[in-house]
Formats: structure tokens, C-alpha cells, sequence
């Protein structure tokens, strides 16, 4: 006689123990609660790389030195993933005022490089009539930046500008005498309030108009003054066209007279 607790193939069906089958469905609402939460950590997450993070949930982030939420054009990519644009131009910009000497030395032995200095003088070359005229135009609407430019670089090269300033006169003599002159011509004409001016370039052609010779005496060879048809002590004006070339003898000789060569061949008497 079997135990009541116990089943057998002969027993009846309706007293046989069996175990329920699990629910179908039974663990779904966990697998749902695990992709919720999986989604939400994916939406929450940082973007640092365009390349392995999608931007299809993503289009603000936290700058992480200024604290601001910006769109994600206004961050770059790679290691500087998690600042914004504007910090970072901001931070190099005052890096780069910090270190002026290291960038001044970097920047010098960059334009030092011998292809740069081939590129530089081969452009140069080719629009050498566009950069003088920049140049020109440049100074002459930024003439306190010039100046202030020309001191310090006077005051920091003192020794090698007067060392090359002097070589130059040396090799120079006719032009520093030409120089002096048409110094002392400006300050004297500035001094007694005289009209008009006149520049090098066009005594140079004056001269070169009467066959570069002393009008006074027919001189070839000597140094050509710039004199003043009728002084400037007697209301004459410093115009070119007040202007006749003589040598430095002819001029002294003239003194304050108010004689024309330009239209007479006579020689200056031994009068005057």
C-alpha cells in the first residue's frame, strides 16, 4: 500500500501533485525597467568625440570652466571636447600675452627659415610697386605709430643704428652734404614763414633740366646748391619754381642779390 503523500503512474490523474509552469511574460516587466533606465543613462550622457558618440539626443553641453549650457557648435572636438570655444580662445589669448618674449623668439627663428625667406623675397619681387604704396599710405595715416615705432627700435639697436648711420656717411659724403643743406633750406624757410617746398626728387630733375651745371659759371664738376632766385629774406618763396641750381662759390657769391640765371648765359661778376 503506497503512502498517500506519494504519486504513481497508476494512481488518479486528479490526485497527482504537479508544479504550475511559469508565467509566460512573468520577468518583462523588469527587462523594460532595465531599458528605461539603460536609455536614460544614454540621453544623460556627455558628449566628448563626434566620432563615437551620436548627436541625435544630445545638442547642448556644460562648458566646464565658464559653466555655461551652449549648443555643440560652440565646442570643439578631441581633448578640448569639454570647453567651450570661447574659454579656450580666451585662455590662449592670455597665455599668449604672458609669454610675448618666448612667442617674439619662436616667430623670428620661424621667419628665419630659408624656404620662408625664398618665399618672402620672391613675393616681394613680384609686387614690389603694391607694397611701397601700402607702405606709404600706411605711414602716412599712422605717423605717431611710426614714430613711436622708429624710437624704440632706435633706443633698443642704439649702438649698431650709429654704427651703420656712420658707415653710410662715410660712403655717402655727397649726399650727407645735400642731406645738411636741404635741412638747413627747410629750417630756414620754416623760420622766416616762406611759401611753397620743394623735395630732392625735383631739384634732381631741375638740374638734370639745365644739364647739371652751374648756372652762374657753367661748372660741371662741382656740388649743385639749391638757390632761391629771390631770397628768402626778401619775401621770396621756397617753390621750385624759385629755385636755380649753382655751385656752393657762385651761391656764396650771389649772397642776397636777386638775379635770374636761368634765362641769362652772363657769368656772376666779380661784384657780387
Amino acid at each position: 500500500m503506497s503512502s498517500p503523500t506519494t504519486s504513481s503512474s497508476s494512481a488518479d490523474p486528479e490526485t497527482r501533485t504537479t508544479v504550475p509552469p511559469p508565467e509566460v511574460g512573468a520577468d518583462k516587466p523588469a527587462e523594460e525597467a532595465d531599458a528605461a533606465a539603460s536609455a536614460k543613462r544614454w540621453i544623460s550622457m556627455k558628449k566628448t568625440s563626434r566620432t563615437y558618440h551620436s548627436s541625435r539626443y544630445i545638442r547642448y553641453k556644460t562648458c566646464k570652466w565658464c559653466g555655461l549650457t551652449k549648443e555643440l557648435s560652440e565646442f570643439y572636438d578631441g581633448r578640448w571636447g569639454k570647453k567651450c570655444k570661447v574659454c579656450v580662445r580666451a585662455r590662449a589669448q592670455k597665455y599668449r600675452r604672458e609669454h610675448l618674449e618666448q612667442y617674439a623668439q619662436y616667430a623670428k627663428a620661424r621667419a628665419n627659415l630659408p624656404h620662408r625667406i625664398e618665399a618672402r623675397r620672391k613675393y616681394q619681387e613680384e609686387h614690389k610697386q603694391e607694397i611701397s604704396e601700402y607702405k606709404r599710405r600706411w605711414a602716412a595715416e599712422n605717423g605717431e605709430k611710426v614714430a613711436a615705432s622708429k624710437l624704440a627700435y632706435y633706443e633698443r639697436e642704439r649702438e649698431e643704428v650709429i654704427a651703420r648711420s656712420k658707415n653710410w656717411a662715410e660712403c655717402n659724403p655727397e649726399k650727407v652734404r645735400s642731406a645738411k643743406a636741404n635741412n638747413h633750406r627747410k629750417r630756414r624757410a620754416a623760420r622766416l614763414a616762406s611759401r611753397g617746398n620743394f623735395t630732392v626728387a625735383e631739384f634732381k630733375e631741375l638740374c638734370e633740366s639745365y644739364g647739371n651745371k652751374c648756372l652762374a659759371c657753367g661748372d660741371t664738376e662741382g656740388v649743385l646748391e639749391a638757390d632761391h632766385v629771390v631770397p628768402l629774406t626778401k619775401g621770396g618763396s621756397d617753390s621750385i619754381s624759385n629755385i636755380q641750381p649753382l655751385c656752393g662759390s657762385c651761391n656764396r657769391k650771389k649772397f642776397v642779390h636777386i638775379i635770374d640765371y636761368r634765362s641769362s648765359t652772363d657769368v656772376l661778376s666779380e661784384s657780387y
